[in-house]
């Protein structure tokens, strides 16, 4: 779920971010205590670590998205 996670972030465009979240969203085995919603809470938080939330003016690119804050975390 982890690397479905990060695929999602990865992704090329809008398209390729919506197919990896959705299949991160239904990779969680039925009757788990993991719901869709919060798997997708997840995907959301990680892309705007990585890339940044396209809908808050204040974080128009994540600390990840920088390669010097990058460099500093790894």
């Amino acid at each position: 779920m982890w690397a479905l996670g990060l695929a999602s972030v990865r992704g090329r465009d809008e398209q390729d971010r919506e197919r990896a979240r959705t299949m991160f969203e239904l990779s969680a085995p039925v009757g788990s205590p993991w719901p869709r919603s919060l798997a997708f809470r997840f995907v959301h938080a990680m892309e705007t670590l990585v890339v940044g939330d396209p809908l808050d003016e204040r974080t128009q690119v994540g600390p990840l998205a920088s390669p010097r804050l990058a460099a500093e975390i790894a």
